[in-house]
């Protein structure tokens, strides 16, 4: 029961590490995304 515990609660930490490194990569993509569109008003 301990293994699964301990399986249970590394995957959900993997998943919210992915998350969080997911979450930064498309705010810098949006970012870019509105810098792009701003220089293509210019």
């Amino acid at each position: 029961m301990n293994e699964l515990i301990i399986l249970a609660a590394s995957l959900i930490s993997l998943i919210t590490a992915t998350w969080k490194f997911l979450s930064k990569i498309s705010i810098k993509k949006h970012q870019i995304d509105i810098e792009v569109k701003r220089g293509d008003k210019k």
